[in-house]
């Protein structure tokens, strides 16, 4: 039997298997190399994503909380300057309105994490670097000048991995960036040198100085033209190109700064949410007055008054609901730092009690116009008061035993309405009832209070007196008052008497005048209108242009504080629940001029390029049912941008 020949190409087999087995452990380790490498690529994108995120969001909790930070003279939706020393906190002492004095350029620097009230930690990306920030000059908390509300746009341009333009600084672009900056590469075949030469600490908090720890150079990208290590403001071509970008030819990274983007609409939304509660609170600090519980008198906007002019009253008939703008002198009354309030355009009150004799006088807004709070002090300064006078009237009591001719030598003030002898006039019980006829005969006094040439009166002298806050009422603002004592401040009061008023007032019988004194025993009371206190960054910015308030005509000044729900309470559309049963409101316009093309300057029609006057039409304003006076609101506007805010306040 023949023995079989051994197959020789077995060998080969084997070495063919073997080499086939190597491939695909080739295949194999490669494909696991890549797949390792995008796991690693996803991880370090996902931990600078939610830094990022993180830094962000404390950005934007800053612009909220900017007026607590800095004080109630700047308002919200200010953003911090760069670090540009490495320490965690901003430099305006280094620059200007956070632009390089040297250059002109605007800063580019590391995040301030450190600034006060960011409330952040130091946070680090993927490759263990600080993360680095730009802002747009118009929100830079450098610029006293600047205004911040609705209209602003940012001044920062932003490129795609493509160079195409997203944002354009000239026009649109946005507000902020904060960049994480990755390892350091090739720029443009200039390596990026970290290195530290003259011993700062690049961990620490201490101001750094070496290249290698602040210049943006060794930290941010290139890509052609485009470069993220310095920015200018206002410019189309110049901005901010996001990463990453690859070199396909090359096979290399050319940009690895990962950065996200702070829109000036995040910014100016953080803005309006924290005006409308600033209007909340003012709103609700007024309602809680004793005796108070309903809304302030509004301004009407369908009229051509200086907007520090608070003094008209808007009272529609029920079910007619109450619109208008929130009077306020845009100051705390009473606490004054270094400059005197706004000047107050209102009604000044002033009640006396001199020998006995009680009456009241008001001297006309036309007439008090420049009241105010001197600063520090605190002191009310009126016009008036002087070396002026002012004429107020007063009756002979309540009727004693018969109602036509009341004698019992109890003087008191006739209620304030016109401040003329028809505010006398009653009817045969003793009731006010104005106007110019009255079927009781009454005694009736004119007096002439003429005034001391004072400083003012020391209003907010809390010690002094207590201030007695008066509730508004169907026809009248709400007052603050203040009574002082002593004879300091009256130089003599003349009286004259009608013993026969019936319709207007005549010495009666002639001769029949007189003087008081004015002494130690006596007092004088004076109020104002007391309005709610908004901080006056709502006027400075302009956000007292933008928000309109409407509430149901019952919960206004003299209502019965109740609506019912679809017959005089306000309705609020696309909210869930209950829409037609809402009490009061606030809209913010979402923007006006070129941040929204559906609306207007807010510019009034009868005196063209004049300001400060407000838009004569709601629909210059407001979109949808925002933008008229019924009863009717939408929570989400609908017509061309539609960007109005609105704020549910009961």
């Amino acid at each position: 039997m023949r023995t079989p020949r051994p197959i020789r190409q077995s060998g080969y087999v084997l070495i063919l298997v073997v080499l086939g087995l190597m491939g695909i452990g080739g295949v194999v380790l490669v494909g696991f190399t890549q797949g390792a490498k995008q796991e690693v690529d996803n991880r370090r994108y996902q931990h600078n994503q939610r830094v990022l995120k993180e830094a962000k969001q404390a950005l934007l909790m800053y612009a909220y909380r900017y007026p607590e930070i800095a004080g109630p003279a700047r308002g919200p939706g200010r953003l911090p300057c760069p670090d540009t020393d490495n320490t965690g906190t901003p430099n305006p002492d280094l620059v200007s309105f956070c632009i390089d004095n040297g250059t002109g350029e605007a800063m580019v620097g590391r995040f301030p994490w450190r600034a006060n009230g960011m409330e952040f930690y130091d946070a680090r990306d993927a490759s263990g670097e600080r993360l680095w920030y730009a802002v747009s000059q118009d929100f830079n908390f450098f610029d006293d000048a600047s205004i911040v509300n609705s209209d602003l746009v940012g001044s920062i341009t932003i490129h795609d991995q493509n160079g195409q333009q997203l944002y354009d600084g000239a026009a649109d672009g946005i507000a902020a960036v904060i960049i994480a900056p990755g390892p350091p590469i090739d720029r443009n075949g200039v390596a990026q040198d970290r290195s530290v030469a003259n011993g700062d600490d690049r961990e620490g908090i201490v101001a750094d100085t070496d290249p290698g720890i602040v210049d943006p150079l060794n930290y941010l990208d290139l890509f052609g033209a485009l470069d993220n290590a310095d920015f200018v403001n206002d410019d189309s071509n110049n901005g901010f190109v996001l990463g990453p970008i690859d070199d396909m030819a090359a096979e290399e990274l050319i940009v690895n700064d990962q950065i996200i983007l702070i829109t000036s609409e995040e910014v100016i939304a953080m803005a309006q949410k924290a005006t409308l509660q600033a209007y909340r609170e003012a709103l609700e600090a007024y309602m809680n007055r004793p005796g108070f519980d309903r809304y302030p008198w509004l301004d009407p906007y369908d009229t051509a008054g200086a907007l520090t002019t608070f003094d008209a009253e808007i009272n529609p008939a029920p079910p007619a609901p109450v619109i208008g703008r929130v009077p306020s002198i845009f100051e705390p009354y009473f606490t004054i730092n270094n400059r005197n309030s706004e000047d107050i355009i209102s009604e000044v009150t002033l009640k006396f009690d001199v020998d006995g004799d009680e009456f009241e006088s008001r001297a006309p807004a036309s007439a008090a116009a420049d009241v105010y709070f001197e600063q520090n002090t605190g002191d009310l300064f009126v016009p008036p008061v002087t070396s002026a006078t002012f004429t107020g009237w007063a009756w002979d009591g309540h009727a004693t035993n018969a109602p036509t001719r009341p004698l019992d030598n109890i003087w008191e003030a006739c209620p304030y309405v016109t401040g003329t002898e028809e505010d006398c006039n009653q009817d045969s019980a003793g009731n006010f009832v104005g106007g110019s006829t009255s079927p009781a005969w009454l005694r009736v006094r004119k007096y002439t209070i003429t005034f001391n040439a004072i400083t003012g009166f020391p209003f907010a002298d809390r010690t002094f007196t207590p201030l007695a806050y008066v509730p508004p009422s169907a026809t009248s603002h709400a007052f603050v008052e203040a009574e002082f004592d002593g004879p300091g401040y009256i130089a003599s009061i003349s009286w004259e008497q009608d013993d026969e008023f019936q319709t207007s007032h005549s010495i009666e019988p002639p001769g029949n005048v007189g003087t008081l004194t004015y002494d130690a025993g006596d007092s004088i009371i004076v109020g104002i209108r007391y309005y709610p206190e908004l901080p006056r960054w709502a006027q400075s910015n302009g956000w007292h242009n933008m928000v309109q308030a409407a509430y149901s005509s019952e919960v206004r000044p003299g209502g019965d504080d109740s609506c019912t729900a679809g017959i005089d309470c306000l309705t609020l559309q696309d909210i869930a629940g209950t829409t037609n049963d809402k009490r009061a409101l606030l809209v913010l316009s979402g923007g006006v001029g070129d941040f929204d093309p559906a609306d207007v300057d807010l510019i009034d029609d009868t005196n063209p390029g004049n300001p400060p006057y407000y838009g004569d039409e709601l629909a210059d304003i407001f979109e949808d049912e925002n933008n008229d006076f019924d009863r009717i609101f939408d929570n989400r506007p609908t017509t061309g941008i539609a960007n109005d805010v609105v704020l549910l306040l009961e």
